[in-house]
């Protein structure tokens, strides 16, 4: 079964395997919003329509929190039980993952479509910002079911040691987005509402793969009817599991409210543009580091669960080694030849 060699492959091996897709999939999952805002930079209008996308950012982060408190809250508590040959109960954490995403998606969406207009104000969005920004969270919060059942589940996927079929979650609605993208943006002249739809038709298209894949005969853990209801002792060890990726997540998007709000105050509309390139050259830099971290989740939740503490141990060790060392290479990078990442999004000079 593939999920044993997580017991049994070289430390090394091993993470390099489930931890190379895994950053193929962080990358291509940025792309949703990254090609977004490449080709909205892009449009004659681009500045504004940049800050609008910015303003909308902190949404889109709070969508994201979501999917790490219920789907990286409960994965590695399934990978432990399966380590445990308990799949059972690691079903049981699946299926009350996958619910409280579908009632958390529904929540967010009614109540951000109830009050989207003060929610931009208060998020800093400007006479001249609010109607792009309106248009863009409109269309694109219509899809927080299919990004929440998406990254939620592929947390799964991952931890069953299906990496590769994780990554073909991502990969399918990155590039389906990013065919569409130009297609809506200028060929149908839509502008920010077509990169936003665009968007949302991508995601949905991951969503049909990710549910068929753990509906079908392929992985260890399923998706039952009977795991559907909540029941509160899993819960609990879900909530409490993903409480720091949730916050983590979400304090983010509260970090991007406030710098949009200090730098609309001293450069306006394009200074807010501005500090939308600069969070999403932020969220690429880390794309890696947090790709090696999920890669690493698995392998440490099914050998923690096992009782071989000693390789839970040296995947820390190597996944820490690993990190630290690309972290010190890429803001090098970063601060040597900035200019070379500002232009991927905008060459107004």
């Amino acid at each position: 079964m593939e999920n044993q060699k997580l017991a049994t492959w070289r430390i090394p091996k091993l993470l390099w395997s489930l931890a190379f897709p895994a950053i193929c999939a962080q990358i291509v999952t940025l792309l949703y919003n990254l090609v977004d805002r490449i080709y909205i930079g892009q449009m004659q209008d681009g500045a504004i329509a940049m800050a609008a996308i910015g303003i909308c950012a902190p949404i889109v982060t709070v969508v994201t929190a979501f999917t790490g408190l219920f789907g990286r809250g409960g994965s590695p508590h399934a990978a432990i039980h399966m380590g445990r040959q308990d799949n059972r109960t690691a079903e049981k954490f699946l299926g009350n993952s996958l619910s409280m995403l579908l009632i958390t998606s529904v929540l967010i969406t009614v109540g951000v479509l109830a009050l989207k207009s003060p929610i931009l104000r208060i998020f800093g969005a400007s006479d001249q910002t609010l109607p792009y920004a309106d248009s863009y969270l409109t269309i694109y919060i219509v899809g927080t079911i299919f990004v929440q059942i998406t990254v939620g589940m592929n947390y799964y996927i991952t931890s069953q040691g299906f990496a590769k079929t994780a990554m073909i979650t991502t990969m399918l609605g990155a590039v389906l987005n990013m065919a569409l993208d130009p297609l809506f943006i200028f060929a149908m002249h839509m502008g920010v509402a077509g990169a936003a739809l665009a968007t949302v038709i991508s995601q949905m298209a991951s969503f049909v793969w990710v549910l068929l894949f753990l509906m079908g005969k392929k992985p260890t853990l399923r998706v039952r009817r009977e795991n559907l209801r909540p029941d509160w002792k899993t819960l609990k060890q879900i909530i409490i599991l993903g409480s720091a990726p949730f916050f983590m997540s979400a304090s983010e998007g509260v970090l991007h409210v406030c710098f949009n709000r200090q730098v609309y105050t001293f450069g306006g509309d394009l200074a807010v543009g501005a500090m939308t390139i600069l969070f999403s050259m932020f969220q690429f830099v880390l794309l890696p580091v947090e790709g090696v971290a999920q890669g690493s989740q698995p392998i440490i939740g099914y050998n923690y669960g096992s009782g071989a503490y000693h390789r839970v141990r040296a995947i820390i060790r190597l996944a820490l080694t690993a990190n630290s060392i690309f972290t010190v290479i890429v803001t090098a990078v970063v601060v040597l030849f900035p200019e070379l990442f500002i232009r991927i999004f905008n060459s107004d000079p």
